[in-house]
C-alpha cells in the first residue's frame, strides 16, 4: 500500500507488529503513547531496531515520556505532542443542579481497574471521611482489580457511597453530572480521560506523579499525595464548601480548550 500511494510521511504507532518489513526510506513518524518505564521490553525491541530506518522521527505525548525515551532512540529527534480531545462529544451541562447536587459532591472515575491508577487511596481516604455523607462516588471501568475494590468498599461499609460500575459508552453524557473527577494514577504517559472529564466542566483530584504537573494547576485541579488522606480529605472540605466548585469547572473546561484536536493536528502539521 505505501508502494502504490508513495506518502510524503508515514504515522506509526508501534514497531513490534510487523512494521520492522516496511519500506525504510520513507519518512516515518513513530508516536511513543506510554512511558519507558511501563514498557521496558518494547523500549529495548526500539532500540534495537530504530536504526534500521534511515528517516525517523519520534513523537512522545508528554514531556515525561520523551525524557524516559531517551536512553532508547539513539539521539534521533523527539517532539512533544499532547494527547487531544473531542470538545464537541465532551462539554459542560447547564448550570441548572438539583437540590441534592447542590448539596453533595458528585464524584467520579473511568479507568482500567489496575492497581496503579489509584482507585484504592481514594476508597481508603473516604472511610474515615467526616463528611462522608454528602459524598457519592461512582466508578466506571473494568480490568483485573475490580475485585480488590470491592472487598476494599465491603471492608469499609462503604457500599452507601462508592459504586462500581461497568465500563459505558456514554462516559459523555454521564461526566458532566459530577464535580469532581479523580485519577490517582502512577505511569501515566498522558492520560485522556482527565482531559475528557476538564472539557466536560469537570475539576480534577489527581496524584502528583509525572505527567500531571505538565498539564494540571491550581486554577482548575489538585494534585496530591495519594497516600495522604489529610490532603484529600482538604481538597473534598474545600468543594462542599461549593464557593469555588463553580470557578473550578470553567477554568477546567477553558484548559481542555488547549487540547483540541484541532490544535493536535496543527502540532503534527508543523513538524
Amino acid at each position: 500500500m505505501l508502494r502504490k500511494d508513495n506518502p510524503d510521511r508515514v504515522y506509526l504507532n508501534f514497531l513490534y507488529h510487523g512494521e520492522l518489513n516496511l519500506n525504510k526510506n520513507f519518512k516515518y513518524y513513530y508516536v511513543l503513547h506510554s512511558p519507558a518505564s511501563q514498557i521496558k521490553n518494547r523500549y529495548d525491541f526500539i532500540k534495537t531496531h530504530c536504526e534500521k530506518f534511515t528517516n525517523l522521527t519520534f513523537v512522545a505525548v508528554s514531556k515525561m515520556v520523551k525524557r524516559e525515551s531517551k536512553p532508547y532512540i539513539n539521539n534521533k529527534r523527539c517532539e512533544v505532542i499532547y494527547n487531544g480531545v473531542d470538545l464537541y462529544l465532551f462539554k459542560p451541562l447547564d448550570n441548572n443542579v438539583s437540590e441534592e447536587q447542590a448539596l453533595n459532591l458528585n464524584l467520579i472515575t473511568a479507568a482500567a481497574f489496575e492497581e496503579r491508577k489509584g482507585m484504592q487511596f481514594m476508597i481508603k481516604a473516604l472511610s474515615t471521611y467526616s463528611q462522608i455523607n454528602r459524598i457519592k462516588y461512582n466508578i466506571y471501568g473494568s480490568g483485573p482489580y475490580a475485585s480488590e475494590l470491592k472487598q476494599l468498599i465491603a471492608y469499609y461499609k462503604l457500599g452507601n457511597y462508592i459504586v462500581i460500575n461497568k465500563a459505558v459508552n456514554n462516559i459523555n453524557e454521564i461526566l458532566p453530572a459530577n464535580d469532581l473527577f479523580i485519577l490517582l494514577s502512577k505511569g501515566e504517559a498522558m492520560p485522556i480521560a482527565p482531559l475528557e472529564a476538564m472539557a466536560s466542566g469537570l475539576p480534577l483530584l489527581v496524584s502528583n506523579y509525572d505527567p500531571y504537573p505538565e498539564f494540571v494547576n491550581a486554577s482548575f485541579g489538585y494534585m496530591v499525595d495519594r497516600e495522604n488522606i489529610k490532603q484529600i480529605h482538604s481538597v473534598l472540605d474545600e468543594l462542599l464548601q461549593k464557593q469555588k466548585l463553580k470557578q473550578l469547572k470553567t477554568n477546567a473546561r477553558k484548559a481542555a480548550e488547549q487540547f483540541s484536536w484541532s490544535k493536535v493536528v496543527e502540532s503534527y502539521l508543523s513538524i
